[in-house]
């Protein structure tokens, strides 16, 4: 087995790298305010609108787009269900009170939970036409550039982002979001908050930010009032990057700063500060203001509301979910993890295998699931999620491919499964797509069949998540199998 891995790694096998505590260097806008598109539940539920004794109906008439990859919809009259796909677009003509719509389609009604669904224009189809296209600058580090006019998951992204100062030809504009002309012939979108008809010329000179104007009276000296520390980031958003300057990257309780702007971005508002580094270097920056306050002393009150609404990427549980550590568990301010002689953003934690962790919410941030979680009465934070299980020992516990999906999002589900063969003998079920001794689970039998099940490209090499005769799900290269059996 050893020498096959070797082998292996000679030939040119890159490991790709999945832990939990993996970043990187794009920013995900956020902007988002839906949620993950979920498959319609079974008619006969509560809430089957040929059952309508619980449920109020408001009638509506608009357009609206699926945002699930695979969407079932079914009778209200009764008969056969059909499929619909990503970005189909539908008329929904009524919202139910129990979280469905009823959506029409060649003249059927059907019955499908409303978050499957979105009214927004994710393809730009009633943006303002720009022409000839507008060149505008990006004003960030690591922006996205997105397939439709979301944040949300099934919106892909592409090619590596934007840096502050590139140019985009924006063709044509919306509320949020621009459509740009792309290098490779095709439009796109991007977050419209983040681009300027001017560049900038000094990433500690953020007058020109597009959204933040500088008081008139002067800026204004403030404290911090965040339990522990609070991040000084780049641009005014959860996912932007840290500020380069290490020792300001994490702003301690009772800081001072000087702030010179504040401005309402999505629903959450961010103030732009000044801070000297131990060199005496002002350093410009952004903060969330919940986290400031003209009076010393102070401590910010953070409902679970508060977390859900700064964090939109998250999805809050129909219930609270109790999980288990599978050693000692870190729980973090953030989804990410930040170490620095400062404590980064650690504000408790988990010691011993098997203590039960409250699950409220789940998302993904960065390329990593996490768990949001309640570790105090009141108090929430952010934890791995790959380190949770659902046995109360705290063993691992077999992933479904839902959990193996959500935890490795550039996995994408194939809509019909393959089987395939192993080619001989020596070829590892690994955990995890990377090539680590520890991630071997077990070996396959030659020529032994597996079901493919999800695929995912990376650095380029094709890796499968398969299935094996009992239920279990691995991933593998896709050269150590055949498409037939030999």
């Amino acid at each position: 087995m050893k020498n096959r891995i070797l082998a292996l790694l000679l030939a040119g096998l890159i490991t790709a790298s999945m832990v939990a505590c993996t970043d990187t260097k794009r920013r995900d806008e956020g902007l988002g305010t839906g949620t993950e598109a979920i498959q319609t539940k079974d008619p006969n539920s509560q809430g089957n609108p040929n059952n309508p004794s619980a449920v109020t109906w408001q009638d509506v008439n608009e357009p609206v787009y699926v945002i699930s990859d695979k969407l079932t919809l079914t009778p209200v009259s009764g008969g056969t269900s059909v499929t619909a796909s990503l970005m189909n677009k539908l008329t929904r003509v009524k919202v139910g009170s129990n979280g469905q719509s009823i959506v029409e389609k060649d003249g059927v009604q059907y019955t499908v939970l409303s978050k499957s669904l979105s009214n927004e224009d994710l393809t730009g189809e009633f943006y303002e036409k720009v022409s000839p296209a507008q060149t505008m600058y990006v004003t960030t580090e690591g922006l996205n550039i997105r397939t439709y006019a979301s944040s949300q998951s099934f919106s892909k992204k592409v090619g590596d982002g934007l840096n502050l100062n590139d140019t985009v030809k924006v063709v044509a504009k919306g509320t949020k979001w621009y459509m740009i002309e792309h290098t490779d012939g095709k439009n796109y979108f991007v977050s419209a908050q983040y681009l300027s008809t001017t560049s900038i010329k000094d990433i500690n000179d953020l007058k020109n930010y597009p959204t933040f104007t500088d008081y008139t009276t002067g800026p204004v000296k403030m404290y911090v009032i965040a339990s522990k520390s609070v991040n000084l980031r780049k641009a005014p958003h959860w996912q932007a990057d840290l500020v380069d300057s290490k020792d300001v990257t994490a702003l301690l309780r009772d800081a001072e700063v000087m702030v010179y702007a504040d401005n309402d971005i999505d629903g959450g508002n961010w103030s732009k500060v000044v801070v000297q580094n131990k060199n005496g270097v002002n350093v410009v920056g952004f903060v969330n203001s919940r986290y400031l306050s003209v009076n010393k002393g102070g401590v910010a009150q953070v409902t679970l509301n508060d977390m859900l609404k700064d964090y939109p990427d998250f999805t809050q549980l129909e219930a609270t979910q109790t999980l288990y550590t599978m050693d000692s568990l870190n729980v973090r301010s953030t989804p990410e993890v930040i170490n620095d002689e400062k404590g980064g953003n650690l504000v408790s934690g988990y010691e011993k295998k098997g203590e039960a962790v409250k699950v409220v919410a789940t998302g993904t941030s960065k390329g990593t699931f996490w768990a949001l979680v309640e570790y105090e009465e009141g108090k929430f934070g952010f934890a791995s999620y790959a380190f949770l299980t659902t046995d109360p020992s705290g063993n691992p516990a077999p992933a479904s491919l839902e959990q193996l999906l959500a935890t490795n999002p550039n996995f994408t589900a194939l809509t019909t499964t393959k089987t395939v063969y192993a080619k001989d003998n020596t070829i590892a079920c690994l955990t995890a797509p990377q090539l680590e001794w520890e991630d071997i689970e077990k070996k396959l039998g030659d020529g032994e069949a597996v079901t493919v099940v999800a695929t995912a490209e990376i650095n380029y090499q094709t890796w499968y998540i398969y299935k094996t005769a009992d239920g279990l799900y691995f991933f593998g290269v896709a050269n150590w199998f055949s498409e037939s059996a030999s």
